[in-house]
């Protein structure tokens, strides 16, 4: 994990790497948790669309229990999940970026393979 700190179920579990500076909070209410592969629609927020992610709102993406991003210093929300949560946060670091991913936009919902209910792994 690329956060300070993962609140897992409501215990913090503090991460060395900590590129992100506030809490990644898992899981996501109401969406798959992990292990289970379920799907998501997100919605890219006007940062989000001015960086080309307005083709999140086309498709459902695969998610496994990914994280949802509290505000850290300097971050920027390009995507959030149904409920209004950060599921994709950019931050300046040193002369670079992160960028921080809940779910999984690389990766449709169609390629769900373990059996799960329709709702959640629905082929499109």
């Amino acid at each position: 994990m690329l956060s300070k700190t993962v609140r897992y179920d409501g215990k913090e579990y503090p991460y060395p790497l900590g590129l992100f500076d506030d809490v990644a909070d898992v899981p996501v209410k109401g969406l798959a948790p992990f292990p289970k592969p379920g799907s998501v629609r997100l919605t890219a927020t006007n940062a989000g669309t001015a960086r080309g992610l307005d083709a999140l709102a086309d498709a459902d993406v695969y998610f496994s229990g990914g994280p949802c991003f509290r505000k850290g210093t300097g971050a920027t929300i390009l995507a959030t999940y149904p409920d209004g949560s950060a599921a994709v946060v950019a931050r300046a670091v040193g002369k670079g970026e992160v960028v921080l991913i809940g779910g999984h936009p690389e990766r449709p919902a169609t390629t769900c393979r373990r059996p799960s209910p329709p709702a959640r792994c629905s082929k499109r």
